[in-house]
């Protein structure tokens, strides 16, 4: 290769050199280059917990809860399906009265009274066309449970199947009134005089909780 035809080279980088540093000085004072940031770098939220399905063929019936829920099955008295929250200081089979988080599947119902308490038209969106879906309600509106039946069960069902669905109770406290006073929960006639006593839940309920036991809900279905 002559001389001349290096120089040549050389002179052709030197110009491609030169352009580029007059377009990138332009694209700076025009505001639409900038240096890199030495910002540090995003921190990913953990990702939602997996929900798994659950399907029971028996009684006719699937639904959806996260992987680190827990069903238990029993057939104890009552069938009963219990997806309740791992870390419950009390141990399975719930019923609608047990003190822990759950949603419960009752296909034959439970043989005892329901629960007393203030209660709403329920805001779960069922799939399912139901006969009664009410929500519990506590003093300052928060939703704590749901009891729900629905209107075509499968033959395995009873009439009187449903649903129950409680979330945990912070700062929880538990009133008997009868008229304006308040009675002792031992002693409260609820059974003997239920126009005259009612129940008033106190304290807030955990949203979070709430919030994975409607979801729960929402994706039960019947399967036929």
């Amino acid at each position: 290769m002559g001389m001349k035809t290096i120089q040549q080279i050389l002179g052709i980088m030197v110009l491609v050199g030169v352009a580029f540093l007059l377009y990138s000085f332009g694209k700076v004072r025009n505001g639409d280059y900038a240096e890199p940031a030495n910002t540090p770098s995003v921190t990913e939220t953990p990702a939602q917990s997996e929900w798994v399905t659950y399907q029971n063929e028996q009684y006719g019936f699937e639904l959806m809860h996260p992987a680190d829920w827990t069903v238990h099955v029993s057939e104890e008295f009552e069938p009963r399906i219990n997806i309740y929250k791992a870390d419950v200081s009390t141990e399975p089979p719930f019923i609608h009265h047990s003190d822990a988080v759950h949603v419960s599947v009752f296909p034959h119902g439970v043989p005892t009274e329901g629960v007393f308490g203030a209660t709403g038209t329920s805001t779960v969106n069922f799939k399912e066309s139901v006969n009664n879906a009410s929500d519990y309600l506590l003093a300052n509106g928060d939703r704590w449970a749901t009891f729900v039946t629905f209107q075509n069960p499968p033959e395995s069902w009873e009439a009187w199947g449903f649903i129950w669905a409680r979330a945990r109770i912070e700062n929880f406290k538990e009133i008997c009134m009868v008229g304006s006073n308040e009675v002792p929960m031992d002693s409260c006639p609820l059974l003997d005089s239920p126009q005259n006593a009612r129940i008033v839940r106190e304290g807030n309920v955990n949203e979070e909780e709430r919030a994975v036991e409607v979801r729960i809900m929402e994706s039960f279905r019947f399967i036929r």
